[in-house]
């Protein structure tokens, strides 16, 4: 089953685990009042040179980071063949995987045993065309789905159950996040050509646009400048995140109103704004920014009382909020299969994250990792069961607790 495209990167590649050298801004305390955002600083010094190191960040391991780690292989049956994972919601030991792929919620228990589908694909009532994205609202114990063609916002029960439907109208969007007394709609391609940010209430009243559109690279043809990025804009675990393209700020959603959260320097990795405006080709564009390791997307932000970790085009970056300290990553890497992963996703409504292994490529993975690095226990016992897998199984999904 085809999955979305993943970086993934043997561990033995690298030497150890390598931390760039630090540059420390001032204490962060969280930002409350949204007046100002926060300062997160990147890394010093690596080569005689101020700013981030334009080499192998290292890696972000396991067990160093995270407080717990489960494996949960995906139930596989007719009704739940999944082609790619757009998005994972939790709430009360239950998953929703949402599959744009085949426009399916599939909702399973915690331990990946298989409860129900959610596939109404059609035109009429309580049906959609396609489904752009899932949230939780924790308040009132539903499921809430972005649907398009037509636009409008279908509730579940968390066992897979419709509730009821409301419509947006002549508005679309590309994310939702619900906080149970709004629900917030990201617009980051101004199709509905008003701001970036809707504000709603549960019974999608219209309540206000709010935050301004950012920055683009003016000379897009095509829209080729949007390859960068292929995670969420919009995630959740206690607080709502936003964040966009040529923008290093993230948002947080709450209130019914949106304020910048946290202000991210990147020292010299960081997009010269006049790039933006500059007469280059598109083409030109993308490899003078991958040529110099310029930052120019932010995805999946999860956070703690201690750190913020995020996805960009050039690696994971977790940040210290008390020194301000942020440091950047290659990849993440599992200490039971010694194999590792950037396509890593935020399970929403949770503090937990998951990279999601198809089962094939997981084996592939395994065979080389155990020509460069040592047999133990636990991992033969994880590969035999692996071995016993069939290819076109659901695939595996490691989720971290931050």
């Amino acid at each position: 089953m085809p999955m979305k495209p993943t970086i993934f990167i043997l561990c033995f590649i690298l030497f150890t685990c390598y931390k760039n050298s630090n540059a420390r801004d001032h204490d962060i305390p969280e930002n409350r009042g949204g007046a100002q955002p926060e300062k997160l600083s990147g890394p010093g010094k690596t080569d005689g040179n101020s700013g981030m190191s334009k080499e192998a960040g290292g890696v972000l391991e396991d067990t160093v980071f995270f407080k717990s780690k489960k494996i949960i292989p995906l139930e596989t049956n007719d009704l739940a063949l999944i082609g790619q994972i757009d998005r994972i919601c939790m709430a009360e030991d239950t998953l929703f995987v949402l599959d744009q792929q085949s426009n399916s919620v599939i909702v399973y228990d915690k331990d990946g045993k298989y409860i129900n589908r959610i596939r109404n694909v059609g035109k009429g009532p309580k049906e959609y065309i396609n489904i752009g994205d899932i949230s939780v609202d924790n308040l009132n114990k539903e499921l809430v789905v972005l649907c398009a063609h037509p636009s409008k916002v279908q509730f579940y029960s968390y066992q897979g159950k419709f509730l009821r439907e409301e419509s947006l109208g002549e508005r679309y969007y590309s994310h939702l996040g619900t906080d149970g007394r709004y629900i917030y709609f990201h617009d980051n391609t101004n199709v509905n050509k008003k701001k970036e940010v809707a504000v709603y209430d549960r019974q999608l009243n219209h309540k206000a646009d709010i935050l301004e559109h950012g920055k683009v690279f003016e000379n897009n043809e095509l829209g080729t400048v949007t390859l960068f990025g292929h995670g969420n804009s919009m995630t959740q675990d206690s607080s709502i995140h936003i964040v966009r393209g040529f923008d290093n700020t993230i948002y947080e959603a709450k209130y019914g109103k949106v304020y910048p959260k946290y202000k991210l320097d990147f020292k010299e990795c960081t997009l010269p704004e006049s790039l933006l405006e500059s007469k280059m080709k598109p083409f030109e564009f993308l490899d003078l920014c991958r040529e110099k390791h310029y930052v120019v997307s932010l995805e999946e932000v999860i956070e703690n009382s201690r750190r913020v970790l995020f996805t960009t085009n050039i690696g994971l970056f977790v940040c210290d909020k008390q020194s301000g300290e942020m440091t950047r990553h290659l990849f993440l890497l599992d200490s039971t299969v010694d194999v590792g992963s950037s396509n890593v996703q935020v399970i929403g409504n949770t503090n937990k994250i998951v990279v999601a292994w198809p089962v094939a490529r997981l084996k592939n993975m395994m065979d080389v990792s155990l020509e460069h690095s040592s047999k133990n226990k636990l991992k033969m016992e994880f590969i035999n069961k692996l071995n016993a897998m069939d290819d076109e199984n659901n695939p595996i999904l490691f989720i971290y607790e931050l």
